[in-house]
């Protein structure tokens, strides 16, 4: 019981820290953002097309995840057992952030009668490929605005020396921490807990690894390749919402995507207020104004939560309605004859 209003109280404290976050981000402007009455006057319509772009490369995501899972399950899978269990994820991560990573692997776990630590592997396995494509992104933002990057970190102050045995200090006890688990898991047989953690580890590794083992490797690199395209496109898309942003081009979506991309990834609810915050600076560091900056920020962010809201609900809703782990377990079944 006192696990879970911890729980509760963290998840109610980062959602206030977002909110907080985006209050004061409009309080501090001083022209006062009228947002409503800014978007009735934008080309709003762009902002749906941007949310549907979004979509697509959810769509793509989920055509992904299913290259990755077949290698586990060792039979076909329907797109709409994945895409659904994707989705329903995403919607919890609009509660719980992380945890709805855990739900989708638990639902498509229960369909397809793959171990949820394999699932959780192949999750793992796709956050670190995501991580690699926007450090690929973020280095191509990089070499775009290399001129101004550079300017801004000439004007940076070096930080203290002394915090470098501080660094040095954390290290250490890093590797003292690595080499003990390594000796736990691997060479001392008396410590079963360990013994167990090295099996679950076990069962993560190899949903890791099934990324070396999907059955058409040029489609996956396809896959990967449009979602990010899409997360592209819908920022460009979203350029076109507000005359000020209008004239900006897929260079910029770039750095759009990248710099949302890390507010993202911040574990608060949709990264509300760390996306709406790095958006907004990195739309002033292309000498876009905040008012406008932050509009642009919280329209799209808005047409994006509401796209995972819309259809997470659906496939929710449509998960139970038609009972999918009873079709997909008979389906495995004749597979298995």
């Amino acid at each position: 019981m006192r696990v879970q209003l911890v729980s509760f109280l963290k998840y109610a404290l980062l959602f206030t820290l977002g909110i907080t976050i985006v209050y004061l981000l409009f309080r501090h402007q001083p022209n006062q953002i009228n947002f409503f009455k800014d978007v009735k006057n934008s080309h709003w319509v762009w902002a749906i097309f941007a949310g549907f772009a979004v979509l697509i490369a959810h769509i793509f995501r989920a055509l992904r995840w299913r290259l990755m899972v077949e290698p586990l399950a060792k039979h076909q899978m329907q797109f709409f057992s994945v895409f659904n269990a994707l989705m329903v994820g995403y919607l919890v991560n609009l509660l719980l952030p992380r945890v709805g990573e855990l739900t989708r692997c638990a639902i498509l776990s229960k369909k397809e009668k793959v171990t949820i630590a394999a699932l959780i592997g192949t999750v793992i396995a796709e956050r670190l490929l995501d991580l690699l494509m926007l450090f690929i992104l973020i280095f191509m933002a990089f070499a775009i605005y290399s001129k101004k990057v550079l300017t801004v970190f000439n004007q940076l102050k070096v930080v203290d020396h002394s915090s470098e045995k501080y660094l040095v200090y954390g290290i250490f006890l890093f590797i003292i921490a690595v080499l003990l688990l390594t000796y736990f898991l691997f060479f001392d047989k008396k410590w079963t807990l360990f013994n167990k953690i090295k099996h679950l580890f076990n069962q993560v590794k190899s949903g890791v690894l099934s990324i070396k083992n999907v059955n058409h490797p040029k489609l996956f690199f396809v896959y990967t390749s449009l979602i990010w395209i899409f997360y592209i496109l819908s920022s460009w898309l979203g350029f076109k919402v507000f005359l000020a942003t209008r004239h900006l081009d897929w260079q910029a979506a770039i750095l759009m995507v990248s710099g949302g991309s890390i507010g993202m990834i911040v574990p608060i609810q949709g990264g509300i207020g760390a996306y709406h915050f790095i958006v907004t600076e990195c739309l002033k560091f292309l000498n876009i104004n905040a008012k406008i900056g932050l509009e642009y920020a919280t329209l799209i962010h808005a047409s994006q939560t509401l796209i995972v809201i819309i259809i997470g609900l659906l496939s929710l809703i449509l998960g139970f309605k038609f009972k999918i782990p009873q079709i997909y377990g008979a389906k495995a079944s004749n597979h298995s004859t």
